[in-house]
């Protein structure tokens, strides 16, 4: 039992880890990987782990004579344990097993009906608490009003309603901090609109910024994530922090 808890909990900090840039070591903690070209500059950060969501901030510079069109959706990922070969490098059999292991960023719509979703079962959480609260200090009070009105009250009345008196303040905090959850998520869904990458025109000597996200299914040391723009494929790797 305690080897599969362990091994849990491998998973679960694997799945909260951060990734950076190739480059980033202490001597040159980088966290925003770039790539500049005369006609455009892009740039890759991760920002967090929300939602099951590994959310990196994408920044598109358009720096050319005519408009870009780019849908988020069409930004394709890979994990490995291992680093990438440079393209060039790339044989043909490693390219039919990475196409079996490709991902794409998640759907602007796809990400607003999630942040909507938890907004909805976190407000279900926090009536559920709020509901339970009211009745156990309802309860409580009962409980309390007859052994005032009793004219002998035994040790075991004394210690069922300290009991009780510490479940009302479990269930009250319980429902604050489900409360709580509710507002960020309340807040997350409002904000997203205008933080999401959209889809569209990036128009000429226009730039334009905005999250991006994708699903963890796996979380490997390393990460390639591919951007696709006019015709060609604009290539980022990632390694977890803290991985030589």
């Amino acid at each position: 039992m305690q080897k599969y808890i362990f091994i849990a909990l491998i998973v679960q900090l694997a799945g909260c880890a951060s990734y950076v840039p190739l480059s980033h070591s202490s001597t040159t903690p980088v966290l925003r990987a770039r790539l500049e070209e005369p006609d455009v500059k892009i740039y890759l950060q991760h920002l967090e782990n929300k939602y099951e969501h590994y959310v990196f901030d994408l920044e598109i510079d358009n720096q050319g004579s005519e408009a870009i069109y780019l849908s988020p959706q069409q930004i394709s990922f890979y994990f490995s344990d291992q680093r990438f070969p440079r393209r060039e490098q790339t044989e043909e059999g490693e390219q039919y097993k990475r196409l079996k292991r490709k991902q794409f960023v998640r759907k602007p719509i796809e990400v607003k009906e999630l942040y909507e979703q938890k907004e909805r079962s976190r407000a279900t959480v926090a009536t559920v608490f709020a509901l339970v609260s009211v009745g156990m200090m309802v309860y409580d009070e009962v409980k309390d009003s007859k052994d005032r009105s009793r004219s002998h009250v035994t040790e075991k009345d004394v210690v069922r309603a300290a009991t009780r008196d510490a479940l009302v303040s479990i269930a009250l905090t319980a429902t604050d901090i489900a409360q709580k959850s509710t507002q960020q998520a309340q807040e997350d869904s409002y904000f997203l609109t205008n933080a999401i990458f959209t889809e569209g025109k990036i128009e000429a000597c226009q730039r334009k910024h905005g999250k991006i996200f994708l699903p963890v299914g796996e979380s490997l040391r390393y990460l390639r994530m591919v951007v696709p723009i006019e015709n060609k494929e604009y290539i980022f790797d990632f390694k977890h922090k803290g991985t030589e």
